[in-house]
């Protein structure tokens, strides 16, 4: 029998919603440590397939037309678009009239970041990337161009 006087309790103290606040900001901070090297790794991934792929594209620009192409000196960018003597835009389609070297000229996944192409010869090239990795055992020592002062490169 209860009796007037008796008020029953129910819901959480104060405290209770706080330690499970506290618990879950912990196991946020956990997270995020273990994923950020992980990401570096696969935009690092990304950029050196980037690169082989434009590289392959290269040795078709090369076959049609017996050079590599220029670049501009400015930005590092491809000239070998529209009229084959302008200039490539990073993420932008890469083609001469119809023929279509890429459908996507791949850009670095970092904002404000480009990859660098220079022209060495007629026969040859260097394509760069900055890694972001300092422990990327297929990184060369950079310029100062890359925060990292390490790059991927492919050549021919």
């Amino acid at each position: 029998m209860k009796l007037p006087n008796e008020i029953k309790t129910t819901g959480f103290t104060l405290i209770e919603p706080l330690v499970a606040i506290l618990i879950v900001g912990i196991l946020a901070t956990i997270g995020f440590q273990t994923l950020g090297p992980s990401q570096i790794r696969a935009r690092d991934a990304n950029r050196k397939n980037d690169l082989r792929q434009i590289q392959n594209a290269l040795r078709l620009y090369y076959n049609d037309r017996g050079k590599y192409p220029d670049n501009d000196a400015s930005d590092f960018s491809i000239k070998g678009c529209a009229d084959g003597n302008s200039k490539c835009a990073w993420g932008s389609a890469w083609a001469i009239g119809t023929t279509v070297y890429m459908q996507i000229l791949p850009d670095d996944p970092t904002p404000a970041r480009d990859y660098r192409y220079a022209r060495t010869s007629l026969d040859g090239y260097t394509l760069d990337a900055c890694l972001e990795n300092k422990n990327d055992k297929s990184g060369i020592t950079a310029g100062n161009w890359c925060p990292s002062a390490l790059m991927f490169e492919v050549k021919q």
